[in-house]
């Protein structure tokens, strides 16, 4: 049976058996490094979470208060007791406490292991250019501390959805205060399904560099000064439409229009299918039927079906044009 409980002073006596249980994973930089004192402290303060299978310590997570955030860290499974949803429901344990008991940001620094657990929670990646300075306290001692912030760990913060404010703008350049986060959000957006796409810091600069060239616009949706979602376009006409489809048929297709193409559209992770993309690409929409277009063009996979009903919810009709270079991509027109 397992049992998940707050730790107490009265679980000093575990302390031995606790940093058995981790040492290990902290030298090899897995988990944050902690000393016999801060752990014992975490036990007083009641800033750990044990768990137990019937008598036997299997497994922990604790917490950090750094005043501006709370961080949950030293998240931790015994070997035999992996892959059976145990660290899921300490992180689940945990992240709901604190949900309950304060109002601070919560925060966690995760590896490749622990990420998707609290991706599962609604927690959201984060440039780690944003992270409370002080957390980098907790680097100390760890074998890539010097490569930070390009290490194994990720960041990732709760965003509130609720309140987000959308923004549109001609130009994202280098003086815009969200471009170094649209150039992290960009890079990270299609590494999932179904695009499983391979983004560097470098191909993504350059990918915005195209739209210099061009009547863009960008519209931006944050929270906080965090950028949660993005949508991009750009004024097209028939010729350029027919470079960028690959595809003859576009012809009748923009014959009498001004037209305007929707390359981009994309919120992070924990705040999808809450009206940010719909607020997003009914701005964009509004925006350009203010400056002359009738017939905004949107590409889309047919294999994401979130974009679908964002599409035919924005009153856009998928057409039979597939894109002459993936045929699994459609285009969809709102006239």
């Amino acid at each position: 049976m397992l049992l998940v409980r707050q730790g107490t002073q009265f679980d000093k006596e575990l302390l031995p058996e606790l940093m058995a249980l981790v040492s290990s994973e902290m030298e090899k930089s897995v988990l944050a490094k902690k000393t016999a004192i801060e752990m014992t402290n975490d036990l007083e303060d009641g800033k750990i979470f044990l768990a137990f299978w019937k008598e036997e310590l299997i497994g922990l997570v604790s917490y950090h208060d750094w005043n501006q955030c709370i961080e949950i860290m030293t998240i931790f499974v015994k070997d035999d007791f992996r892959r059976r949803g145990i660290g899921a429901y300490l992180a689940k344990t945990v992240y709901h406490f604190l949900k309950k008991t304060s109002k601070k940001r919560i925060v966690v620094m995760p590896n490749n292991s622990s990420k998707s657990l609290f991706l599962n929670l609604g927690l959201s990646p984060i440039d780690k250019a944003l992270m409370n300075p002080k957390m980098r306290c907790a680097c100390h001692g760890c074998a890539e501390e010097d490569q930070f912030p390009v290490c194994h760990c990720h960041y990732l913060e709760k965003v509130d959805g609720q309140n987000i404010v959308i923004e549109v703008t001609d130009q994202l350049n280098l003086d815009h205060r969200f471009y170094n986060q649209y150039l992290y959000l960009y890079k990270n957006m299609w590494t999932d399904a179904p695009w499983f796409e391979t983004w560097t810091l470098q191909s993504t600069i350059e990918e915005l560099r195209t739209y210099d060239d061009k009547q863009a616009l960008f519209v931006l949706a944050h929270n906080d000064d965090r950028l949660v979602g993005f949508c991009t376009g750009y004024f097209v006409e028939k010729k350029e439409m027919r470079e960028i489809a690959k595809h003859e048929q576009f012809n009748p297709v923009l014959d009498g229009y001004i037209g305007f193409y929707v390359a981009e559209v994309g919120v992070v992770r924990g705040l999808r299918e809450q009206g940010i993309g719909l607020k997003l690409l009914q701005s964009m929409m509004a925006k350009a039927r203010q400056r002359g277009v009738r017939t905004p063009l949107i590409i889309s996979r047919t294999k994401a079906p979130e974009s679908e009903y964002l599409f035919a919810t924005c009153g856009l009709s998928k057409t039979k044009i597939a894109d002459g270079g993936d045929p699994q991509r459609f285009y969809w027109v709102s006239r």
